[in-house]
């Protein structure tokens, strides 16, 4: 059964497998340097922009001094004129604005390339600690199961001990017993022998 530290393993290995750092890193690369260009060339063309605008106010403004025409299509002509400036001031602002998110997005990229350069792959070093740690757990439970076995060979070898014990004790008892009856055999028969001893005296 896998541990839970070898399955967040297993989940993380696959998951930067997935991700392909090392390709994900030649596109970002790649992407930096189009963020590069194109804050450097918006900048440029930003600039061009603001001076097109100011050329075409300026314009405008000597155009409704200049133009010889009735009071009311003057009037026409300085409306349009404003609508014109609102107009551009309106593309302007938003142009600005659209400028700062690239420039913001272009900013990113490439301070993310920076930051993953000289990054080494996970994927191979957690392939590894899986196998490592699977490898560990397999002796692991080898050694544990070796534990059991001698764990049960020295309860067998205690029950023998306690059971040769025993019989030792019975067969002393045993040979107690023996030695006992021998004994008093042994008396038994020196009390003859002397009894029998007394009656030859008696006969001589």
């Amino acid at each position: 059964m896998e541990s839970e530290l070898t399955t967040s393993l297993i989940a993380a290995s696959s998951a930067w497998k997935s991700f392909a750092l090392d390709s994900r890193r030649s596109n970002l690369d790649k992407a930096s340097g189009t963020a590069k260009a194109n804050i450097s060339f918006s900048q440029s063309a930003r600039k061009s922009l603001a001076e097109s605008t100011k050329a075409f106010k300026k314009c405008l403004k000597s155009t409704e001094s200049v133009i010889a025409i009735s009071d009311e299509q003057k009037a026409q002509f300085l409306k349009l004129s404003s609508s014109c400036k609102g107009i551009v001031k309106s593309y302007q602002e938003e142009i600005d604005t659209l400028t700062k998110r690239c420039k913001a997005s272009d900013s990113v990229v490439v301070d993310l390339s920076k930051g993953m350069t000289g990054i080494t792959d996970p994927a191979p070093l957690l392939v590894s600690a899986v196998e490592h740690l699977e490898s560990m757990t397999g002796q692991v439970t080898h050694l544990l199961k070796g534990m059991e076995e001698m764990q049960g060979e020295l309860e067998a070898k205690q029950k023998e001990h306690l059971q040769s014990t025993k019989n030792s004790d019975e067969d002393f008892s045993q040979l107690r017993k023996l030695l006992d009856e021998s004994n008093a055999k042994k008396q038994n028969i020196g009390k003859r022998s002397s009894k029998f001893q007394v009656r030859i005296r008696f006969t001589k």
